[in-house]
Order: C-alpha cells, then sequence, then structure tokens
C-alpha cells in the first residue's frame, strides 16, 4: 500500500522524460551545427572594384600590431611609405564601390568587413568598431572582424593613453577578441601575435611570453617571429 501511494502516473513522468531529451537534442546541437565561419570575398563585379583600386596591399597605421585581410592583403602594420593622402580618392572610390555591393548583397558579413577595414585604414576608428561589431553579431566566429576589432580597440586605446584606466579596459577587450579567432582561420596567425604584444603591454608579462612561444613554434624564423622575440621574449632574458 505505501508504495502504491507514492507511485508516479505514467503520463507526466512521460512528459517529463520527453522535455528532458528534447533540452539534451537542443544541448547537443548547439554543440555539433556551429554557425558556420565566413571566408573570402565575395563574388560581385564591385568587390573586385574595390579590390583593384586598394592594390595589392594597404598598410594600417597599427605598428607594432599586425592586420590583414582579404581585401586589404597582409602588408606590414606600418605606414611609414604609405601616403594617406594620396590614397585618400581611391579609398573613397573604393567605398562607393562596397556600397553599390551591399546593396545587392544586403547583409553579407564579408562586404561589411571590408568596409570596416576601410574604416580602419583611414583611421575611422569609432565607426570601425561599431561596422565590426555588427559584424559579429550575425557572424561571431569570423576570425578576419574578430582581429580588425582587436586592433581598433588596440588603436583607440593609445588614443586615449590620458585615461588609463579606459585605455586599459579597451586593450584588455582587445586580448579577449584576439583570443577569439579559432586556431584553423587564416587570422589566427596575427590575431595570435598581437595578442602577445598587447599582454606584455598591460603587463601580464608570462602570459605574453607563453603565447608569443606558440606563436614562434608556428611560423619559425620568420621576420614576424623576429620581431616578437625581440618584442616579447628576449627583453626577459
Amino acid at each position: 500500500m505505501t508504495s502504491s501511494r507514492f507511485a508516479w502516473p505514467p503520463r507526466p513522468v512521460l512528459l517529463f522524460a520527453t522535455v528532458l531529451a528534447v533540452f539534451a537534442a537542443v544541448g547537443l546541437a548547439g554543440l555539433w551545427l556551429r554557425p558556420p565561419r565566413p571566408t573570402g570575398l565575395p563574388d560581385d563585379p564591385a568587390v573586385e572594384m574595390a579590390r583593384r583600386l586598394i592594390g595589392a596591399g594597404l598598410p594600417i597605421a597599427a605598428e607594432p600590431l599586425r592586420f590583414e585581410s582579404e581585401l586589404l592583403g597582409a602588408a606590414p602594420s606600418s605606414a611609414r611609405s604609405y601616403d594617406a593622402v594620396a590614397a585618400r580618392p581611391r579609398l573613397a572610390a573604393a567605398e562607393r564601390a562596397l556600397e553599390q555591393a551591399r546593396l545587392r548583397r544586403g547583409r553579407d558579413p564579408r562586404v561589411l568587413a571590408a568596409l570596416a577595414h576601410l574604416d580602419l585604414a583611414r583611421a575611422k576608428l569609432e565607426q570601425a568598431e561599431r561596422r565590426y561589431r555588427e559584424v559579429l553579431d550575425l557572424s561571431p566566429r569570423y576570425g578576419e572582424a574578430r582581429l580588425g576589432l582587436g586592433v581598433t580597440l588596440a588603436l583607440e586605446a593609445s588614443a586615449a593613453w590620458a585615461d588609463e584606466p579606459r585605455a586599459r579596459r579597451l586593450r584588455l577587450e582587445a586580448i579577449a577578441q584576439l583570443a577569439a579567432v579559432e586556431p584553423d582561420d587564416p587570422c589566427y596567425r596575427p590575431a595570435l601575435y598581437d595578442r602577445a604584444l598587447l599582454l606584455k603591454h598591460v603587463g601580464r608579462a608570462e602570459e605574453a611570453r607563453r603565447w608569443a612561444a606558440r606563436y614562434l613554434a608556428s611560423e619559425p624564423g620568420s621576420e614576424w617571429s623576429r620581431r616578437l622575440a625581440r618584442m616579447v621574449v628576449m627583453p626577459a632574458q
């Protein structure tokens, strides 16, 4: 009699088990079915026109950080040989071409990221940050946009040198963006490079050396590795 008094009715038990199974299936699907990661540039004539207007590569005035993208190329992050004034007309023309592509392709994250890269190249940091965040809302796994946002935040931190708490907060957020770039992403190495430099800048020297060592192991003997070793590894020796 006692056991029958506490027996669970079969229907609620079955319903509860079904709900648990549904939640488990949704959780596993979230692990297995990750959102796609954008790559390359859209096959669009306006995007191709923008790429040709920009040329083989456009340095970003972010030295000593490293930046690269499908649109701007992989030129070193140095503005020493880059005439920003002379480049203004072609960058404006490239932006007009990308806006045409955006009208045709809607919210394609690759076009939005390309527009953000142009903002970064012209030091329009607030606009670049806003556009990168819009891209990442659409495609959280887009490493190129994470790298762009990380570099943008680091540049904003340098511009806010008089407000040290804000500058540090921006650098820490930049580090978080760079750390979110996945190891198999084409932008992983530049993100790792910048991450090590920024960690050194905020006083986390041991962590900086650890990530720098990982970079050096992935690209031994390169010019980028020699630079990173000089800036992060060798000063501690």
